[in-house]
């Protein structure tokens, strides 16, 4: 399946100048970038998916740019960073690094749906997602999303 002899390089696509994550969906041929552009640039926070998620439709072809979300964002304390994001079954969510929020928005048009926080289970609070790829979804057959989130206090995942 991959070969070091046949990649892709490509250039950061406008509006990017700094590439965080990246999402493909080969079925559909569409790519989630999530990243720092000139609108929101990068501002020493580290390590994140950066200040926007852009959505590409047919990316091997067009590279036809659907929409951008700007996401929640806040450089001081207390922080508001993004640290993971993944996109499942007409969702994409986002999760902030310091309170587990997680942001979820319609993967069709960009448009925020809602968010959840860390309830009374877990005494309302985690520690910090502190990994790359600390969020994953997945859509049961019933239409219900399952989320799973990394948390590096007391070493569990949060699961919504």
């Amino acid at each position: 399946i991959y070969s070091a002899n046949n990649f892709q390089s490509y250039s950061y696509p406008s509006p990017f100048n700094q590439v965080e994550r990246v999402k493909y969906i080969s079925e559909t041929d569409t790519l989630y970038l999530g990243g720092f552009t000139v609108d929101h640039p990068y501002t020493n926070v580290w390590g994140i998916v950066g200040r926007e998620i852009v959505r590409y439709n047919n990316w091997s072809k067009s590279k036809d740019l659907a929409y951008r979300i700007v996401l929640p964002y806040r450089d001081t304390n207390p922080l508001l960073i993004m640290k993971a994001m993944d996109i499942w079954g007409g969702r994409i969510f986002a999760v902030d690094s310091r309170f587990a929020t997680v942001y979820y928005y319609d993967s069709n048009n960009g448009n925020a749906l809602g968010s959840v926080t860390p309830g009374p289970q877990i005494f309302n609070s985690t520690g910090w997602v502190d990994i790359p790829y600390g969020l994953r979804a997945f859509q049961r057959s019933n239409g219900e999303y399952l989320v799973f989130v990394e948390d590096d206090w007391k070493s569990k995942v949060v699961f919504y």
